[in-house]
């Protein structure tokens, strides 16, 4: 159970909660000063004028995170720098609708003083070529008038070709640089994908799954093929939550308290916050796992000892950047600098990693590239060199539990070997334990059961659902809208000087209820033309629900953000109804979100609120509005419902798994 209170002004200042404890916050002039949690760390926070944050101080010693803004080449109204110690990352250039271009980063200790990752964008926003920090570059090229990628080239050539694509838009087929070809099978009715093949240059299948459906969508049934064996598997659901034996975990006031593996009990420690300090880690033997937690809920230090041999502690230390990004890893084994998700070094060599959309395709070190082979969830199942051949092999239980420990990537993420845990972005994931280590800041569906149990992975269902962060599960034209409003809500919080990571992530979720708005307005537009006010009042419905939600994230009242976010979002649909088509795109965005501002600020004045703040949670609002409604059900008619490239790097959370075909997009 979780229980706010407000002031009279309505600003959130206490959250009493059984997961993550009592929290409280202060305000001066509307603006939030204070952060105080369960653990009793206070993080304090200095505004500019424009109530963006300048400083984030941390109470407990912890190094303090700074930004600048409104530098740079189209900077104004953006973060230009955030600097935490040592750590800085800078955006030098932006092109005229504030898309970076350039990204320098310096992180302590690393080979290189800094990193120069750039972009290069089409003006739907799709990426067409990005070069990598040593001067490596990979081109993106579309078919022509379409959003459907065509090809991905590097200076040696094609890297992958996509020849077929179905008339929803999902990749039939995938021809790679070795030779090697991926095959993707979907029902003709429900266009779920129901078969992957993996064939060689010589024609021989590599790899092969297919999979069935129940009419609920879970997926019941699967049959491998690999390596030469067959293998079938059937599974059972309960409320969509997959049944199988193995570590059953019991919980006291919503927190971990003793897990059972093999008939033995052991016990979980957690803190104030709910994260877990202590637990069992399972191998060969049974050893002990102790976690350090930062001012910010983060891992900073693990430790794994064996109870029979004290003295021999194996040790893991993790260092985060100022926007919170794992930047480094250090332990006995290994250093590893995570300059971005394409670019990273590990005990001094380089890798660089190719992707499609949200896939892992590749991975080159030195001048030697590597295949990269996923199955529907975005596990790395094989891996295959320059001439086609296989050179590994992973297979994964439903929850994660690989057969071999070295370079396990399930659902993409990386394997830490020394601590047993899945580095999931925000939080670390236990395969055995089939839980995260600390507790989901966000209650993802309050209609949902399962969304109250803030450790679980996936939703309980790993065989239809991917966990990215571990935030929130995402649908169909829900999950469009997701990755557009993502992008947007970052840009939002970056500019009223919030999180960016919690921005995207109320800013998906604030792009589900849009897209999910234009789901209705696009059935109802099939047997007749929608009138203006029932697409505006169904615009006021959406904003109502994603404005509570994003002012409850960021400290506001839910009730006032309801208001606001109806009115904000009403008064830009109908703006970018009412002018003139010839104002086009940009037109219709700048007047919807101006509308929407101005709407939000003034119902915030009358209330007694910030006309600042009504105004950026109105006009984020309108804009959500029209990407996540409009423009992206646009793209969809147009383009196949491809969207490639508007959420690389940016997904945070639980979303329900489209298919392998569908991520590349």
């Amino acid at each position: 159970m979780a229980f706010w209170d407000y002031s009279p002004a309505g600003e959130k200042i206490a959250l009493t909660d059984s997961v993550v404890g009592n929290w409280q916050w202060r305000y001066t002039s509307g603006l939030m000063t204070s952060q105080v949690d369960a653990r009793r760390v206070e993080v304090r926070l200095t505004d500019d004028q424009l109530g963006r944050v300048l400083r984030k101080e941390y109470q407990n010693g912890e190094t303090p995170v700074t930004t600048i803004y409104d530098l740079g080449a189209n900077g104004i109204g953006h973060p230009y720098s955030f600097t935490k110690g040592g750590f800085s990352t800078i955006y030098p250039e932006r092109d005229e609708l504030g898309r970076e271009l350039a990204v320098k980063q310096k992180i302590p200790g690393a080979p290189q003083y800094e990193y120069l990752t750039s972009m290069e964008y089409n003006a739907a926003g799709a990426l067409l070529r990005l070069v990598y920090p040593d001067e490596y570059w990979v081109q993106y090229n579309l078919y022509p008038g379409t959003g459907l990628l065509n090809a991905v080239v590097d200076p040696q050539g094609v890297v992958a070709e996509f020849g077929d694509y179905t008339p929803a838009g999902k990749i039939e087929y995938v021809l790679l640089r070795n030779g090697v070809s991926h095959e993707y099978l979907h029902h003709p009715m429900t266009t779920q994908l129901s078969e992957i093949q993996v064939v060689d240059p010589e024609g021989k299948i590599l790899w092969n799954r297919q999979l069935g459906y129940s009419a609920a969508g879970d997926v019941v049934r699967s049959t491998l093929e690999a390596d030469g064996l067959k293998s079938a598997e059937v599974y059972t659901l309960l409320a969509h939550r997959l049944q199988l034996p193995g570590a059953a975990v019991a919980y006291q006031g919503g927190r971990p308290q003793r897990v059972t593996v093999d008939g033995q009990s052991y016990g979980l420690t957690t803190d104030a916050n709910g994260n877990i300090l202590e637990s069992p880690v399972f191998g060969e033997k049974v050893k002990r796992r102790k976690v350090t937690f930062n001012g910010d809920n983060k891992p900073i230090r693990i430790e794994v000892s064996d109870p029979d041999s004290p003295p021999n502690t194996a040790t893991v230390n993790l260092e985060y950047d100022a926007a919170g990004k794992l930047a480094v890893l250090r332990s006995n084994a290994r250093e590893t600098f995570f300059i971005s998700p394409h670019f990273e070094i590990q005990n001094g060599v380089a890798t660089r990693f190719l992707f499609v959309g949200k896939l892992r395709i590749a991975m080159v070190q030195g001048n030697e590239m590597k295949f990269m082979h996923q199955d529907h969830l975005g596990s790395v199942v094989l891996m295959t060199n320059g001439y086609g051949r296989p050179v590994e092999r992973q297979a994964f239980q439903p929850f994660g539990q690989a057969g071999r420990d070295a370079a396990a990537r399930f659902q993409d993420k990386e394997w830490e070997k020394t601590t047993q845990l899945y580095l999931h972005g925000a939080r670390l994931y236990d395969p055995v334990l089939r839980i995260f280590i600390s507790a989901d800041s966000i209650v993802q569906d309050p209609f949902d059961p399962a969304a109250y149990e803030r450790y679980l992975f996936a939703r309980g269902n790993p065989l239809v659902f991917t966990d990215p962060s571990g935030h929130a599960f995402l649908v169909d034209d829900i999950l469009i809208g997701a990755a557009i409003g993502a992008l947007i809500g970052g840009s939002f919080s970056a500019i009223t000087g919030g999180d960016i990571l919690q921005g995207a992530i109320v800013g998906g979720i604030s792009g589900a209820f849009f897209g999910a708005a234009g789901g209705l307005i696009a059935a109802a537009e099939v047997s007749a033309a929608v009138p203006m006010a029932h697409q505006v009042g169904v615009h006021v419905a959406a904003g109502m629900f994603s404005g509570a939600i994003g002012a409850g994230a960021f400290g506001g009242n839910p009730g006032m953000g309801m208001l606001i976010g109806g009115l904000g979002a009403g008064a830009g649909k109908f703006a970018s109804l009412s002018v003139p088509s010839a104002w086009g795109m940009p037109g219709k965005l700048a007047a919807a979100s101006l509308s929407g501002g101005l709407m939000g600020g003034s119902v915030s004045a009358i209330g007694g609120g910030s006309f600042g703040h009504g105004f950026a949670l109105g006009a984020a609002q309108a804009t959500y509005g029209y990407f996540c409604n409009q423009l992206a059900h646009q793209w969809k008619d147009d383009y196949g419902n491809i969207i490639y490239g508007v959420n690389e790097g940016a997904s945070s959370g639980s979303q329900k798994v489209a298919d392998a075909s569908s991520q590349a997009a």
